[in-house]
């Protein structure tokens, strides 16, 4: 990373931990304990018709290219890779319409109307760190969390990221690459 750092919005803080690699399958705002507990036993709740949508199995995923959620991509703020069900059952859709149906019974979801894009997010810009903040940024990994309310935090300018210049054409890595082994 630090062989791009003049990089256009290049800050290792965008991109997401390993440990919080996640799908992403609907935004819900659950900024009390009483609504991550609701929503918590709303998933135990639903739990039998998950393992039915499953089948009881072990559900193996494929992450996919990249992409970026913008029409521009040298002003890029969110880039993401795809997801494929491996076995091609239709069980990891199946699995994402139903909790998103779940969930906008209990809390209506914003993006309902929008076709659902399975996803992992790679990087997103709102996880910036600024300075003086701590390990990341004002984002969703960022946040200060319960009990205590956090306080109205004043706009800073969030620089969009440009994905591209740091893959070099040859870099086996770089998801525009004909050679990427990793490219379908």
């Amino acid at each position: 990373m630090k062989d791009y750092s003049n990089t256009k919005g290049m800050d290792p803080s965008i991109f997401t931990y390993p440990q919080n690699f996640h799908l992403t399958v609907a935004m819900l705002s659950l900024y009390s304990q009483e609504a991550q507990e609701q929503a918590t036993a709303k998933l135990k709740k639903i739990s039998p018709q998950i393992y039915d949508i499953l089948g009881t199995r072990t559900l193996l995923i494929r992450l996919k290219g990249f992409d970026t959620m913008a029409d521009d991509p040298s002003d890029v703020h969110v880039g993401y890779t795809s997801v494929e069900e491996v076995g091609g059952e239709n069980r990891l859709q199946k699995l994402c319409e139903f909790l998103r149906e779940q969930f906008n019974e209990w809390m209506p979801i914003k993006e309902m109307d929008r076709n659902l894009k399975i996803h992992a997010t790679i990087f997103n810009t709102k996880s910036r760190k600024t300075e003086g903040e701590g390990d990341r940024g004002r984002g969703r990994g960022g946040r200060r969390r319960f009990p205590t309310p956090a306080p109205p935090i004043p706009p800073t300018p969030n620089p969009p990221f440009n994905p591209f210049n740091p893959f070099k054409p040859f870099n086996p890595f770089n998801p525009f690459n004909p050679f990427n082994p990793f490219n379908p």
